[in-house]
C-alpha cells in the first residue's frame, strides 16, 4: 500500500507542529525556573522576617523577667559576708540577734511549724518577690532539710545579696534542737 502524497505532508507537519510545541514547552520551563529563581530569594525574605521577629520578642519576654538587681546591692557586697551553710545553733543564735528568717518552704509545710518571725517565700516564687527582701541585714535561709534552702541561697547571692546563709539540716534539725516554733499563719 502506497501512502499518498498528502499523507505524507500531513505526517511531517505534525511533526514540525510537535517539535514546535516541544521547544515551546520547553522555553516555558526554562522562564519558569529562571521565574522561581527570581522568586526565592523574596520567599527566603517572608520566611526570614517571622523567624527573626519571633526570636526578637521572645528574647525581650526572657529579659523582661530576668531579675533586676538594684545598685546599692554591689556597694554592699562582700561586708560582713555569711558564711554559706550555718549549723542550727549559728543560725539560731543569728536569729535572736534579729537575722531575717526566709523559709522556702511550702504553705503546707509553713503552717505544720515554723520559725516565729519568719517570711514564708516558696522557692518557686522567690524568684518573683526576692526584691522585698532585705539587703542590708543578714538572710538566713530554711526549708525542711537543707536542699531547697540551698537552691534559693545560691540564687539570692548570684543576684548580689551579700549576708546570705543556708541552715544546715533544715526545719528537721531545728524542731530536733528544740529551738521555737510556731504553727499555723
Amino acid at each position: 500500500m502506497k501512502k499518498k502524497p498528502s499523507q505524507n505532508k500531513s505526517k511531517a507537519n505534525l511533526k514540525k507542529v510537535d517539535a514546535k510545541s516541544s521547544k515551546a514547552k520547553s522555553k516555558n520551563s526554562i522562564t519558569r525556573k529562571n521565574k522561581r529563581k527570581k522568586l526565592s530569594p523574596w520567599l527566603f525574605l517572608l520566611l526570614l522576617i517571622p523567624i527573626a521577629l519571633a526570636f526578637f520578642l521572645i528574647k525581650s519576654h526572657i529579659n523582661k523577667n530576668a531579675p533586676d538587681v538594684p545598685n546599692e546591692i554591689t556597694a554592699i557586697q562582700n561586708s560582713d559576708a555569711l558564711p554559706t551553710e550555718l549549723s542550727v545553733s549559728e543560725a539560731h543564735a543569728l536569729y535572736t540577734d534579729g537575722a531575717f528568717i526566709l523559709d522556702v518552704r511550702e504553705s503546707d509545710e509553713w503552717h505544720q511549724g515554723h520559725i516565729p518571725g519568719a517570711t514564708l517565700i516558696p522557692l518557686e516564687n522567690l524568684i518573683y518577690a526576692y526584691q522585698s527582701l532585705p539587703v542590708s541585714e543578714p538572710i538566713i535561709v530554711v526549708c525542711r532539710s537543707g536542699n531547697r534552702s540551698a537552691l534559693a541561697r545560691d540564687f539570692l547571692i548570684k543576684v548580689g545579696f551579700p549576708q546570705v546563709a543556708n541552715m544546715a539540716g533544715g526545719m528537721n534539725s531545728w524542731v530536733a534542737a528544740g529551738y521555737d516554733l510556731t504553727t499555723g499563719d
